[in-house]
């Protein structure tokens, strides 16, 4: 199944990208997102981790280990799961 949705916000691109790539600005926008943390120090880019719960149709919460697979600054930011309930979970961000 692919899902894809628009929208167009009225801000400068830097501001959307925090909003699309810092977890504490996910948590606040993302209706089932409730706990994010990048694993190691590195806070971005192509091959970082980060741990992400969440919850499903059902409210069942949902843990995943996703990677960034793209990152283009201000631009473009890709993920997928790589661990978790479904392995097949990706996301792609277009500004």
């Amino acid at each position: 199944m692919r899902v894809e949705q628009s929208r167009m916000i009225a801000a400068p691109a830097r501001r959307v990208w925090s909003l699309i790539t810092e977890p504490e600005n996910i948590v606040r926008w993302h209706p089932r997102a409730q706990r994010i943390d990048f694993i190691g120090k590195q806070q971005g880019g192509v091959g970082i981790l980060f741990y992400m719960e969440s919850t499903a149709d059902g409210g069942k919460l949902m843990r995943s280990v996703c990677e960034i697979t793209e990152w283009q600054e201000d631009k473009i930011f890709t993920f997928h799961e790589v661990l978790g309930a479904t392995k097949k979970f990706e996301a792609l961000f277009v500004i």
